[in-house]
């Protein structure tokens, strides 16, 4: 048996009990995961609610901002709301919306809370007199992680024996979370096993837990690999652990590496990485212009009269002119989509027609994204592409939550814009999106996902996990009986 050999049976044995228990916990936890996406709570509707727009609401709209003296704000939409169409003014990103009656100009008080449970029942299918509490939430917890993105959000909690609740982000008319007992408990086995989340408040600690529980499994796999390559090759194994614990292993070592590698470089990143990650955005819109409408808006806007919307947005271009941004709706309201499209995601809307106030100037999402992208990126980087993302994938996953939005490439950056509102949605550098790719590709395997689909490619990761525990248990089986012989 050759130095390499031996030194790689002896760590492989020594490391034996560490190396189970580290494999016991990502094993279980991460097995549960899938079982949480699978059984977990669904929307009953996925698309948002729509209503038509008249231009005698955009018409109302500069009335109000006008009678309630706003001059400017961050983000100003006319969207659904319960029976009727109301205007949304956002001043502060992390403070509850304000909502304006289009009839009466009026404010109308602590409305943002009454949006969000009428979104919940809407996205649950549980009425409202269903509801038991509601509570704004600006920080992200153990039941509401940071994987999420959407803040602030709305937490709807219902009555009933699974004790559903819904997290509402009021902004985008959208369901950010939703989860039961069943759900929670899942959720909270996944992040105690496999993240060590029960940490996360002392995070210098939690990467040296979970760095040891990496090395150690990192360095008993390898040492694995080394023996079934180094040791002398037999005709026949007598042995039937050991027969069976090296034909396993042929077949699990390269998914077991994949996952191992791709693990231990997604934590060193994440714990090195400093790039933010929140989202951004523009500055204030100046509202001090809007004083009337030219006949082409009325005309243009009267064009979509009988048309069913998303919402209605104000957008200004770089000069600061304003334009009425209409969001042509993708999909059918209320309408409930299978789990493997939820996680492909489809684009909510369709198309944007943008139509100026009081200019001749024009603008299309394109224009405006570049636009914006200008003000996002350092002064001297050059735009290579700019193009829309319809669907999630492994460059912009189901996360981030929002959808279509246009992806912007410098030579050394990639942001995400949102150009319903001008939102910096996500950016990531060049070695963000290396990272990326390798847990996404060797991670959670989803270069199989257009091949296989979501729910085989994760029965597939579930059988590479039960291989790999049983041969693990042959291997401890081959320890205790080895402990066995050298003590008799």
């Amino acid at each position: 048996m050759s130095s390499l050999a031996k030194f790689a049976q002896l760590w492989h044995q020594r490391l034996t009990w560490p190396a189970a228990l580290a494999m016991l916990l990502f094993v279980i936890s991460g097995i549960s995961h899938p079982i949480m996406v699978w059984t977990g709570p669904q929307q009953t509707a996925f698309f948002p609610p729509k209503q038509s727009f008249e231009s005698s609401q955009v018409a109302a709209m500069m009335n109000i901002l006008e009678q309630n003296h706003i001059a400017e704000a961050s983000l100003v939409k006319l969207v659904p709301a319960q029976d009727k169409v109301l205007l949304q003014v956002t001043g502060d990103l992390q403070q509850p919306r304000d909502y304006y009656d289009l009839n009466s100009a009026q404010l109308l008080t602590d409305y943002d809370q009454q949006q969000a449970k009428w979104l919940a029942s809407y996205y649950t299918g549980r009425g409202i007199d269903d509801i038991k509490t509601v509570a704004y939430k600006t920080d992200f917890d153990l039941e509401y992680p940071a994987v999420n993105r959407q803040l602030p959000v709305w937490r709807v909690d219902f009555i009933g024996e699974d004790n559903l609740t819904a997290y509402i982000h009021t902004e985008t008319l959208t369901v950010a979370a939703i989860n039961n007992d069943w759900k929670r408990g899942l959720q909270w086995l996944f992040q105690v096993l496999h993240t060590q989340n029960a940490l996360q408040e002392i995070p210098w600690l939690q990467f040296t837990v979970m760095n040891l529980l990496m090395t150690v499994l990192m360095f008993f796999a390898v040492m694995g690999v080394i023996l079934i390559f180094a040791l002398p090759k037999r005709k026949k194994i007598t042995n039937k652990s050991r027969r069976w614990h090296r034909r396993l292993s042929l077949i699990i070592y390269v998914p077991l590496l994949m996952l191992l590698i791709s693990g231990f470089y997604h934590l060193w990143f994440s714990y090195l990485d400093t790039d933010a990650r929140e989202q951004w955005l523009l500055p204030s819109l100046s509202l001090t212009q809007l004083k009337g409408t030219s006949d082409s808006f009325i005309s243009a806007m009267d064009s979509y009269r009988d048309k069913p919307l998303d919402q209605v947005s104000l957008i200004a271009n770089k000069k600061g002119e304003l334009f009425a941004r209409l969001s042509v709706p993708n999909g059918e309201a209320g309408k409930a989509i299978a789990r493997e499209q939820r996680f492909a995601g489809k684009g909510q809307e369709k198309k944007a027609v943008y139509i100026p106030f009081n200019t001749d100037s024009r603008l299309d999402d394109r224009g405006f994204v570049k636009e914006v992208a200008a003000y996002y990126l350092p002064a001297n980087a050059d735009i290579i592409t700019i193009e829309p993302i319809t669907f999630f994938g492994a460059g912009y996953d189901f996360r981030n939550k929002r959808l279509p939005v246009w992806q912007v490439d410098t030579q050394a950056q990639r942001i995400f814009i949102d150009a319903k509102t001008g939102i910096l949605v996500d950016q990531i550098k060049a070695a963000g999106r290396y990272e990326s790719l390798s847990f996404q590709m060797l991670h959670k395997w989803n270069w199989l996902v257009p091949i296989t689909g979501r729910f085989v490619r994760d029965i597939m990761i579930i059988i590479v996990l039960a291989l790999v525990t049983v041969a693990l248990c042959y291997g401890i089986a081959l320890k205790l009986k080895r402990r066995k012989r050298i003590a008799g």
